[in-house]
């Protein structure tokens, strides 16, 4: 008579554990958006950043791990003018960064990140969609700035000495300098390698490797298998890192 009982109570403790509220990045996503929050402020370092609870917004396919809000506005602000709007997913972590191209939509779980109020216009109060007006002009401005934002984030050159601070690719994986910075406790890789661009290429075959450091002198590579902002990266003129970006 007992095992009727426990079968129900074992599906009702896994259907517990799968709860979409119970992911991991729910408490840093709360904190912000909640039954009497649906848009705000954030203070960091000096900065106001404009946020907007269950809204997506365009700004491009480049996008980094992120395990909370703020750590996804850094990876745009790291990113100096080419970025102004970050969009956060709280359900996968994934961050994307750049320049918004178009208006916030409803989006569950996803968050926009702006500096000064730039996460896209509210669809919901653009009268021309609602009233049907002719929005030609509006249509070619956007498809303009569209093809502005491809050109931007075409891959650079995986070279530091004129490329920090921007997307490039090695193997198909796409990776985000961070020249002139390390993490600590990193996996040293064997061999050694006559390029950053080399480290990068190893790191798209290890297993879990999410970012490297490269020291040029000695032609070593190192890896890390986290979260790049939370490893906490220092100044090292002697070292270049990059990130993967979109996977």
């Amino acid at each position: 008579m007992k095992l009727l009982y426990l079968v129900p109570a074992l599906a009702l403790a896994q259907l517990a554990v799968s709860r979409p509220q119970d992911k991991p990045n729910n408490k840093a996503y709360e904190k912000y958006c909640n039954e009497n929050k649906s848009q705000g402020t954030i203070s960091t370092n000096s900065t106001q950043i404009a946020y907007f609870c269950d809204s997506k917004a365009p700004v491009g396919k480049n996008s980094v791990n992120a395990s909370s809000p703020t750590s996804c506005y850094v990876a745009c602000k790291g990113n100096g003018t080419d970025c102004d709007t970050a969009v956060w997913d709280r359900n996968t972590g994934l961050c994307w960064i750049g320049r918004v191209s178009g208006e916030r939509t409803p989006a569950e779980g996803y968050m926009v990140l702006s500096p000064d109020d730039h996460g896209g216009k509210n669809d919901t109060t653009d009268s021309n969609a609602h009233e049907g007006k002719n929005r030609t002009d509006g249509d070619d401005a956007q498809r303009s700035t569209c093809q502005g934002e491809q050109q931007r984030y075409k891959p650079v050159d995986p070279i530091c000495d004129k490329n920090d601070r921007q997307v490039t690719e090695v193997k198909d994986q796409r990776f985000y300098l961070a020249c002139s910075r390390r993490a600590p406790n990193l996996a040293l890789q064997p061999n050694t390698y006559d390029s950053l661009a080399d480290c990068m290429g190893r790191c798209t075959n290890v297993t879990g490797c999410r970012f490297v450091t490269y020291e040029p002198e000695t032609k070593l590579c190192f890896s890390g298998d986290g979260d790049w902002f939370l490893s906490k990266p220092s100044a090292d003129g002697n070292f270049h890192s990059a990130f993967k970006v979109g996977g």
